[in-house]
């Protein structure tokens, strides 16, 4: 086994717990969102269904990484490009949001919606591009800045969560 795949696999433990608890929580959101879909399809408040989005695909987005990880005798190339094509579409989907959100918004707006909203999952995602891109050349001297990856998305997700049990209730049935 080579350098890099042993790597990876010290971190193999961290990432099956991480896969566990991502899938437990994607199912929580998904139980929940089922229970008030009749309050969602009614919505017209398109930055709520984004929301719920984004907190499913970050929690889809740890469990697609950590799952990753435990591929055994994974090479910088299995590892490194499927997290950057993440990132990547990572990127789109929130800058797609973001400008769809805030067409008609002022500067200070959009930067104060920017941070509140969206600074975990940038963070997350310039992350990834980073880490993909020293895997890609072959070294792991970043594969633990993952952990900050794995906790931007998870707290991204929870809060965005937290933001619907609220939200949802508030809303007309």
């Amino acid at each position: 086994m080579d350098q890099f795949a042993h790597q990876v696999e010290t971190w193999q433990p961290f990432y099956a717990t991480v896969a566990a608890a991502s899938a437990t929580l994607v199912g929580l959101l998904f139980v929940s969102l089922s229970i008030n879909l009749e309050r969602f399809r009614k919505l017209q408040d398109t930055r709520m269904l984004r929301r719920s989005r984004q907190a499913f695909s970050s929690f889809i987005y740890i469990l697609a990484i950590a799952l990753m990880f435990l591929i055994p005798e994974q090479s910088p190339t299995g590892l490194g490009l499927p997290i950057i094509c993440m990132a990547v579409m990572g990127f789109l989907r929130l800058s797609y949001g973001f400008f769809q959100d805030t067409r008609s918004w002022t500067a200070n707006r959009k930067l104060r919606y920017l941070y509140t909203e969206f600074i975990f999952l940038l963070i997350a995602y310039s992350g990834m591009i980073l880490i993909s891109i020293t895997i890609l050349l072959g070294s792991t001297a970043k594969l633990n800045w993952m952990v900050g990856v794995v906790i931007s998305l998870l707290v991204s997700a929870s809060q965005n969560a937290w933001y619907l049990l609220f939200q949802v209730d508030d809303q007309p049935a």
